[in-house]
């Protein structure tokens, strides 16, 4: 009994990282193929199409994405302890960004605005950026020490 009085609903700065990457990697992956498949199966010029799509994504990513990931991380850093999983993972934000593209990318496909290559290269584009991003997940993950410790030597200095 008492084992689960002292049981707290609470995860740790990696766990909040690792749920993170694996939650836009899923996300990105699932997108990025979708796109893929249409490509595939609509573009005459597949090479062109798929290296626009990819130039285009990691652009994205460098512009946009990059920025929101970093934000994400650095607010999982910036926890004090231990805290609830969903306070740690409350940056609204990003999740509203990528909410926002989704819906745009299905309405885009239902409505056929967009000739289904067009619209295959910008779901590679955007599957790609938050897969990039949630490599940036895994990769904050695994030097977690070296940059928690970059982070903490910063805020102590902004504080001053």
């Amino acid at each position: 009994m008492s084992l689960l009085i002292n049981f707290k609903r609470s995860a740790a700065k990696r766990i909040l990282l690792l749920s993170a990457g694996l939650a836009w990697s899923m996300l990105g992956f699932f997108i990025l193929s979708d796109g893929l498949k249409n490509l595939v199966e609509y573009s005459h010029h597949l090479q062109f199409h798929i290296m626009l799509a990819f130039l285009a994504g990691a652009l994205v990513y460098i512009l946009l994405f990059k920025r929101v990931s970093d934000k994400h991380a650095n607010h999982i850093y910036s926890i004090k302890k231990r805290i609830s999983f969903q306070i740690g993972m409350d940056n609204i934000k990003s999740y509203f960004l990528i909410g926002l593209g989704i819906i745009i990318l299905l309405y885009l496909k239902e409505k056929m605005v967009l000739h289904r290559v067009d619209l295959s290269v910008i779901t590679i584009m955007f599957g790609l950026s938050l897969f990039l991003s949630s490599i940036r997940f895994f990769y904050l993950l695994v030097f977690f020490r070296k940059f928690y410790k970059k982070y903490y030597i910063a805020q102590k200095y902004i504080s001053q």
